[in-house]
This record gives C-alpha cells, sequence and structure tokens, in this order.
C-alpha cells in the first residue's frame, strides 16, 4: 500500500479561507432577504461550522460521530450565541473567581463574604437563556416574524450545517460542487423569492470555481497522476469552465434585448408553484419587489406638516405625573426655590429627509404585553424615570413618554426601524435600537423610560467613528440639497473639534433667527432648510429643527427630528405636567458614540438646555441587570467602535481552536507516514514506551519490547485505584502487539473489525501509559 500523500498547509489554509469567504456570501444574501436577521449574527455560526469540521476532519473518527460531535457543539454555540450569553458567561466565570478568593479568605480570617454579584451574575445568564427559551417554545406554537430571537436561531441552524458539511465533504471527497451545492441552492432561492440582489450568489459561484481550480491544480501537483480524484476534479473545472463560458456568450448576446426585471417578473407569471407566503413569513423572508421604499406621516401631532400655521389651541392633550417630585402643600412654596426638570415628551422620530419633508425608512410593527421590557438592561450612565400619563383626547392613540421607552403598564404596539432583537447579541439595545413611535388603546398609563445622563465633559469626549447602522441612517441627505446649505455648516463647524461643539455651534446660530407662527408656505420647488437660511429666515419650530437635522448631517453628524410636545406648565402642587396643544413641538437629537441620542433646542421661542457640568449621581436601576462598570471590557469597546464583541469572540474561538487543529494536523501527518492504522498506533505505543526509558535495540522483535514493557508496568507498586486503572495494561499491550505482527507479517490483513478494536484498546491503553508515567517516574527499569 503506498503512503498517502501530505497535505500543504498552504492549500488547505487558502481553502479554509475561502469557504469562509462563501459563508459570509450566503449570511450577508440571507440577512438582505430577511426582516431583521443581520449578517453579523449568521456569520459567527458558520464560521465556527467551519472551523469545527476543519479540526474534526484531520481525526480518524468515523462519520457519524464526527457528526454528531458537529451537531452538539454547533447547537451549543448557537443557543449561546442567539441568546447572548458570552458575556454574562465571562461575567459569571469572573465572579466566581471572586467568590472563590472571597471564600478562601473567609475561611482564613472569618472576614465577612458578599456573594451578591455571583448571584445576580447567575440570574443574568438564567434569565437570558430562558427567555431565548421562550421565544422558541412561542415561535413553534404560532411561527412569527416579531419573534427576531427565535428567528436568528432557527436560521443559524442550516447556516451552521451547510458550513460544516461544505469543509467536511471539502477535506473528506475533494468535491467542491457537492460541497457548496446545498449552500447555493439555499441562497439561490432564497435570493429568487426576496428579490434581493444576487452579488452574494455571484461570490459564492466565483469561490465554488476558484475550489475546484485549486482541487485540479492539487490533483496535477500530486504524485498519483492518474488517479480517479485527478480525474473527477479535471473534468469538474472543465465542465464548470464551459457552462460558465457559453454562459457568458449567452448572456453577451441576450443581455441587450432582455430586462432582468421582466425576465423575473415572466418567470413569476409561468411558475405553476405559487409562493407560500405564509411559510415564507414566518421564516422572515421579505420580498423587496413588493416593497416601497419609504413612506411618509403626518408632520406634528396636531396633524399638518411644514407649510401650514400650526395651531395655538390652549386645549389640553395629556397630564404627566414623574417619579421626580413629590406634590408641594402651599405652606412651602414660599419658602423653596425649587427646580423644576424640563422635559420633551416624544411621539414619532424621522429619519428621511426628502428637501420637502419628512419621511421614514420601512417599519415593522411588533405588539408587546402589559409590563414587558423592551430591553434586558438599562447600563450605567442611563436614568430611569417613571411617568403617569392621562390623556384627554379621544381617539388618539398615540403613546407620548420622554426619553427611550423601556415598558408600559398597558399592551401596546410599537413601529421599529431596528427593533433591540435584531441587533446582536453584544450590541448595547438602548443605543442601537430606532423606534419609529408607539401607539396604545388606553387614555391612561404607566410608562418607564430611560435618558442618558452624559455631561458636556463626556459629551465632548465622545468619538466621531459612528455604528454602520446610525451612518447608513442618520447622515444621508437628499441629492438635491443646494451645496450652499452644507457649505454653511461646515464653516459654522470649521473651529470646533468635537461633536458637542459642533453641534453647540449649529444650535447657537439658527437661535439668532426670529421665531414666528405667521410665515407663508414655502414654494414646492425650494429645499425646507435652504428656503428657512437664506430667504425666509424665520419661522417656527419645524423649521428650526430641520434645518439643524440637514446642517448637523451635512458636518458628519448623525442626527435626526423628533416631534411631540415642549414640557408644558408645571403644578407643584400637584406635581404634575400640563400639555396643550399650543406645546406642539419639533426637536433634535444627536447621536454620541458610547452615550446615545441626545437633544438639542435651536428653536428661538424655547429656553435652551442646561447640561449637567457633573455626573448625576445613579440609583441601582430595577432594570440593572448587567452594569458596564469604568474599566470593563464592554465600556472600554466604545472608545474602540471598530472592535466588537462578535470579533472578539471569533477571534477567541480562532485562538482556542488554532491548537487543537495544529494537533489534530500533525498527528493526521504522522498518520499519513504509515501504511495503515495498526502501524500508526503500534507506533505510538512505542514512543510510549520509550518514555518509560524502555530502548529498544534495532534487533529487537515486536514481542520482545512488548514483554519488556509489560515488565516494567508490573515492577512499578501501584495501590488503591491506581492499581485498579493500570492492570488491564499488560493485556492489551500484548493484544496491540499480536494484532500488529498479524498486520505486518500474516498473509491475513486485518479487516475492519479488528481495526476498531485497535483503535478501541489504544483509546484506553493510553491513558493507562500515561498514567504509569506519572506514578513511575521514581521507578525505572
Amino acid at each position: 500500500m503506498k503512503p498517502r500523500q501530505n497535505r500543504s498547509p498552504l492549500r488547505a489554509l487558502t481553502k479554509l479561507a475561502l469557504l469562509l469567504i462563501a459563508i459570509n456570501a450566503l449570511a450577508v444574501g440571507l440577512s438582505h432577504s430577511m426582516d431583521g436577521v443581520l449578517s453579523s449574527a449568521l456569520f459567527p455560526v458558520g464560521a465556527f461550522g467551519v472551523c469545527l469540521s476543519w479540526v474534526l476532519g484531520f481525526t480518524r473518527w468515523r462519520a457519524h460521530r464526527t457528526w454528531g460531535i458537529l451537531i452538539a457543539g454547533g447547537l451549543i454555540f448557537i443557543f449561546m450565541q442567539t441568546a447572548g450569553l458570552w458575556l454574562p458567561l465571562f461575567e459569571l466565570i469572573r465572579n466566581l473567581r471572586d467568590a472563590g478568593i472571597q471564600l478562601a479568605i473567609h475561611l482564613w480570617d472569618k472576614t465577612p463574604t458578599d456573594f451578591s454579584l455571583l448571584q445576580t451574575s447567575f440570574e443574568t445568564f438564567i434569565l437570558r437563556a430562558a427567555k431565548l427559551a421562550q421565544n422558541l417554545a412561542a415561535w413553534l406554537r404560532a411561527p412569527s416574524t416579531k419573534n427576531r430571537l427565535a428567528l436568528e436561531f432557527v436560521w443559524d441552524i442550516p447556516v451552521f450545517i451547510l458550513a460544516a458539511w461544505s469543509e467536511w465533504t471539502l477535506t473528506k471527497r475533494k468535491d467542491a460542487l457537492l460541497a457548496l451545492a446545498p449552500a447555493l441552492a439555499l441562497l439561490g432561492y432564497v435570493l429568487y423569492y426576496s428579490g434581493s440582489h444576487p452579488s452574494p450568489l455571484q461570490i459564492e459561484i466565483l469561490v465554488l470555481l476558484l475550489l475546484m481550480g485549486l482541487n485540479n491544480w492539487e490533483m496535477h501537483t500530486s504524485e498519483d497522476r492518474g488517479s480517479l480524484s485527478r480525474q473527477k476534479a479535471a473534468s469538474d473545472t472543465g465542465m464548470a469552465v464551459s457552462i460558465v463560458s457559453i454562459g457568458l456568450v449567452l448572456a453577451a448576446g441576450f443581455i441587450p434585448s432582455v430586462s432582468v426585471k421582466d425576465l423575473a417578473a415572466k418567470i413569476d407569471e409561468n411558475n405553476e408553484i405559487t409562493r407560500n407566503h405564509e411559510v415564507a413569513e414566518a421564516l422572515g423572508l421579505k420580498v423587496e419587489r413588493e416593497l416601497p421604499g419609504t413612506y411618509s406621516a403626518p408632520g406634528l401631532p396636531n396633524q399638518h406638516l411644514i407649510g401650514a400655521q400650526p395651531s395655538i389651541s390652549r386645549d389640553v392633550v395629556f397630564t404627566v405625573k414623574t417619579s421626580e417630585m413629590p406634590p408641594m402643600p402651599l405652606n412651602e412654596l414660599r419658602e423653596s426655590q425649587v427646580v423644576i426638570p424640563r422635559h420633551y415628551w416624544r411621539a414619532i422620530t424621522y429619519d428621511v429627509y426628502t428637501g420637502s419633508g419628512w419621511a421614514t425608512t420601512l417599519t415593522q410593527s411588533e405588539q408587546y404585553a402589559a409590563d414587558q421590557y423592551l430591553f434586558d438592561h438599562v447600563p450605567a450612565g442611563y436614568s430611569i424615570l417613571d411617568q403617569e400619563i392621562q390623556k384627554t383626547a379621544a381617539g388618539d392613540a398615540r403613546l407620548f413618554l420622554t426619553g427611550h421607552l423601556i415598558s408600559v403598564n398597558r399592551p401596546f404596539k410599537a413601529a421599529w426601524r431596528t427593533p433591540p432583537d435584531a441587533l446582536d447579541s453584544f450590541t448595547n439595545s438602548i443605543l442601537g435600537a430606532d423606534m419609529l413611535g408607539a401607539i396604545t388603546k388606553s387614555a391612561a398609563y404607566h410608562a418607564k423610560s430611560s435618558a442618558p445622563l452624559a455631561t458636556v465633559d463626556e459629551m465632548r469626549a465622545s468619538h466621531q467613528n459612528y455604528p454602520e447602522l446610525i451612518r447608513e441612517k442618520y447622515l444621508i441627505l437628499p441629492e438635491t440639497l443646494p451645496a450652499r446649505v452644507g457649505d454653511l455648516a461646515l464653516e459654522l463647524t470649521a473651529d470646533q473639534t468635537n461633536a458637542y461643539d459642533k453641534a453647540e455651534a449649529l444650535e447657537a446660530f439658527l437661535r439668532t433667527y426670529p421665531y414666528t407662527l405667521n410665515v407663508p408656505p414655502p414654494p414646492t420647488d425650494r429645499d425646507i432648510a435652504d428656503y428657512f437660511l437664506f430667504d425666509l429666515k424665520t419661522g417656527y419650530c419645524d423649521y428650526y429643527a430641520t434645518t439643524m437635522v440637514v446642517m448637523a448631517r451635512s458636518a458628519g453628524l448623525p442626527a435626526r427630528l423628533v416631534i411631540g410636545y415642549a414640557s408644558g406648565s408645571y403644578s407643584l402642587t400637584s406635581a404634575t405636567y400640563v400639555v396643550r396643544e399650543a406645546d406642539a413641538h419639533s426637536w433634535v437629537e444627536i447621536y454620541f458614540s458610547g452615550i446615545g441620542w441626545v437633544e438639542f433646542e435651536p428653536t428661538a421661542s424655547e429656553p435652551r438646555i442646561v447640561r449637567p457640568e457633573q455626573p448625576a449621581r445613579q440609583e441601582e436601576s430595577p432594570l440593572e441587570i448587567i452594569r458596564l462598570k469604568p474599566g470593563s471590557m464592554s465600556n472600554s469597546l466604545r472608545k474602540y467602535p471598530l472592535i466588537t464583541f462578535d470579533r472578539i469572540l471569533l477571534i477567541l474561538a480562532v485562538m482556542a481552536l488554532a491548537p487543537a487543529g495544529w494537533f489534530a494536523y500533525r498527528n493526521h501527518r504522522q498518520r499519513l507516514r504509515f501504511e495503515s492504522p495498526i502501524a500508526f498506533i503500534y507506533s505510538q505505543l512505542f514512543r510510549q514506551g520509550e518514555k518509560l526509558a524502555i530502548r529498544s535495540p534495532i534487533h529487537e522483535t515486536p514481542a520482545g519490547f512488548a514483554r519488556r514493557l509489560v515488565q516494567h508496568i508490573r515492577g512499578i507498586p501501584l495501590d488503591g485505584i491506581a492499581r485498579k486503572i493500570v492492570s488491564p495494561a499488560p493485556a492489551e499491550i500484548e493484544s496491540l502487539t499480536s494484532l500488529y505482527v498479524q498486520a505486518m507479517y500474516s498473509p491475513r490483513p486485518l479487516n475492519a473489525s479488528d481495526q476498531r478494536r485497535a483503535e478501541k484498546i489504544w483509546s484506553r491503553l493510553y491513558w493507562r501509559l500515561l498514567l504509569v508515567r506519572v506514578l513511575g517516574k521514581n521507578f525505572p527499569l
């Protein structure tokens, strides 16, 4: 039997890299075809599947055993990834270490112990795992696109299996077409169904051709020039190149006269198999050809847009009681100088500026139960405010509150541009989630919300390297925007070195424009911001807020428009804010990295916002499951947004798998030096014997070496459980030696059953010899 050829490490790593590119294309293609499932959630699972299959590919385990390990490991990784359990696990391990140190100190000098952090981290771990389990159970009962965690888990499973299959098949069978065919079929169908751009599929096909060519070249450089594998690889490559070449020629002839969109529509017309929209929607698939890009909505809460004079009615819209201040009796008012907290009561946020008004990108509605939390935790740096709202307008379903909504004690529905469940596991949900607005049928409700507590210095220190989700939406301006608007914004911010001072400069400039409600409608062919800055030069809140958002984006600051109501009047005796129709207002929010959305007031008729100079005292939040302590990994990463937890976990996984992969690869190369598995096993037995100082002369037979090794083991004084463990070793050594002699010198070769028996014997004998080395090092032969 001829020895196998050793695989080149460079070629093996090249194939691994190409497969990772293919899996990334699969993840991107699936994410573009689904609502709320990001490629950053799918790719780590696929990468883990490829790497784990690559490591296991060096072993000689049977297929059912290897795939059992793959599936079990994949399900554990998917559950941990989807539920966001990595950070809680690290916190749990760290707190467990600290608890052990505390316990040791307590046993030494009887100091008191505090295991509250360990208990909290354990509860966090269990709660997140239970949340995913509940979401999966709910999805199984009633599949829905609203259940983002369950959708991510469901799609992670085929991505992992396809990734593991591709690496396994490429390593074991050297068949690139069979390895990537399932992934190509799934991606092709999903892209066809959703109408998404086919670029991910093109990347998959390119990777397939490169892998086929690499296999073909690898076979050409092998010693066995006439092998069946080489011929198969060559024929596969030739067939693929021929098909692609013919396809390109035909495409070149038909492209001038055929519309791709018309072709897709024709296919849909002639397709006899009706799309199962219910199943597709349950799995989160979307059909982009059937959906518009944006939709518009009314401007201010009293249902007017820029151009119509706003109402100045004094009718009460709602009243609010907060947890900040108690009612004050009349006899105390004269002696007290009370500072009344100022709030903005938000209703809707907009992200798309059209030049003539505001719109929003596509949203998805989700129904929430009473007292259901939108976020798992509120990190340090945010306050939590309780509010009791009583609406007076009949039929007004909008939900008003200050800050970012956390929960409501009534059932409600929220419209999200980016829901919390669509974010990756380690993104701060309050920073990344993006809500259009919410509605509730209840006229009276109790709401919890959060708001950042950032000081001026903290906002000045915030970097301007923004997350991708923020850049994609909140730095976009229409192409029709006159250049002089951007030029003015850059001129006003040219001397400022940080985002806060730039925003302050824009706000201060706009506040020099006089406020009035009596303005004519803007011309239909004019940009609103340009018209306000250079022609109208006066107006009300819509004009101020719109113009500041446009100028902020021109200066590189992510900004959005918020509509709702100003603070209203405050009654000290009842501790109640009274909000009227005349308080309808628009304002601006600027995004600061690591802090979130911060309010700015460019309207001249409203007082400026007073910022805290010192950090506010923050009490423990009942929602705060995980606090981002100063100096912790999560807090440090805010300064480096390009380093995300997903990337760190992927790097750690590669670092953890690399030693195991190298060991398996070295073991695999050693196996290839021998003609049969039993020869390799006996070589390992021989090496272990040499480590026990059993030096074998050249003329010694295998039986002689086995007798001396058995004699050495029996000469070591062992008692108790060690003797029980080592006692079968002599018989196992003799059995392996007998099988080796039969394989090498007998005309009857070993069958498959004998080979499996040898492997089982060695899997036990290895550990016995290792124990003998540890316990018997002081008893040389």
